[in-house]
């Protein structure tokens, strides 16, 4: 029996361009957390060279967000930044990372199912929406596979 390959992935480097510069990664660091070279990550970002699925779900994990994202045509249109009166007037324009993450899980995700329900099946998405709906209603528990 021949051993499995891992699926090369062809996708829109800009994506994840944004993923990292959307939580203030700079590529060293992003690159750190991933456990590659900057070069490599360069490469992918670049599209020099493409990338497998397990490494992608490595990337989603330290970027937090959902796999989905990364097939998405072009990175998602973010809404700018409310006006936090929290802050010094003087304070730089950067978000800070705690900052990020408490504002990325409540960012919806709603959009990526119908972008990508182009390529899908259309009643395979009407049940993964019904699911996720149920999900977060309270009515159903997910659950590991036995």
């Amino acid at each position: 029996m021949m051993a499995k390959r891992p699926l090369v992935l062809d996708i829109n480097p800009a994506l994840l361009v944004w993923a990292r510069t959307s939580l203030g990664l700079t590529v060293s660091r992003a690159a750190g957390r991933i456990k590659v070279s900057s070069r490599r990550l360069r490469d992918w970002e670049s599209g020099k060279e493409r990338i497998l699925l397990p490494t992608l779900e490595r990337l989603a994990t330290v970027y937090r967000r959902p796999l989905a994202t990364f097939f998405l045509p072009e990175p998602p249109v973010e809404l700018p930044l409310p006006i936090d009166f929290r802050t010094s007037p003087h304070a730089s324009g950067k978000r800070s990372t705690n900052r990020n993450k408490a504002q990325d899980k409540g960012r919806p995700v709603d959009g990526v199912a119908e972008t990508i329900e182009i390529s899908l099946d259309s009643e395979m998405c009407k049940s993964i929406r019904r699911a996720g709906n149920d999900a977060r209603k309270g009515r159903i528990h997910l659950r590991k596979p036995v």
